[in-house]
């Protein structure tokens, strides 16, 4: 079992990285065979970026597993950055560190399949803190231009199902056909604190 959630740790971590890495290399690519030199100079950079921030996450990982603590809402909000809102309802209280990996992993999982899928699409998360539970939910609206490559290994909703499980929890995810995120995604993960 331990093995196992290391697994998927290390999928979700390296996935979210990489794919947006991937993602912006393509576009860079594809501008550089173009000739529009500055927009693809802004991908690489972009590109860079998101490799710095990987390993920064990758860090906090790692030491969250060496010292047992994990503030949640800071952590979903260095994750989402300027990428998404975050919004916090109910009183903040600490979770066990299970509970608090587990939705950083399933936030980390959303926010790689909206880059993946929906390129460009609004994304937003809440977090609220529920009597005995707590509930992580991120929407993201339709892509706003072409994805390069929908591709995905299927095992991220999988893994995310899997580890709520483990916890007593659940996740719900599937399209959304009404709303300001209409044509978009809805991921929600509930765990028991």
């Amino acid at each position: 079992a331990e093995r196992a959630r290391i697994a998927r740790d290390v999928h979700d971590l390296l996935a979210h990285s990489l794919s947006g890495v991937s993602m912006q290399l393509e576009l860079c690519e594809a501008l550089f065979e173009a000739g529009q030199m500055q927009p693809a100079q802004a991908a690489a950079g972009k590109a860079h970026s998101m490799v710095r921030q990987g390993l920064s996450e990758l860090r906090r990982a790692v030491t969250e597993m060496r010292d047992g603590t994990l503030p949640l809402p800071e952590s979903l909000r260095m994750l989402f950055g300027d990428q998404a809102h975050v919004t916090i309802t109910g009183e903040c209280r600490d979770v066990a560190v299970p509970v608090a990996q587990s939705l950083v992993r399933v936030a980390q999982e959303s926010l790689t399949n909206a880059r993946r899928h929906a390129r460009g699409g609004s994304v937003e998360a809440s977090l609220a803190y529920l009597p005995g539970a707590v509930r992580l939910e991120v929407v993201n609206g339709p892509a706003d231009r072409p994805t390069i490559d929908p591709g995905g290994s299927g095992m991220g909703l999988v893994g995310m199902r899997e580890r709520a499980l483990q916890l007593g929890g659940a996740v719900e995810a599937g399209p959304l056909s009404t709303g300001p995120f209409c044509g978009g995604w809805r991921v929600t993960v509930t765990l028991p604190t």
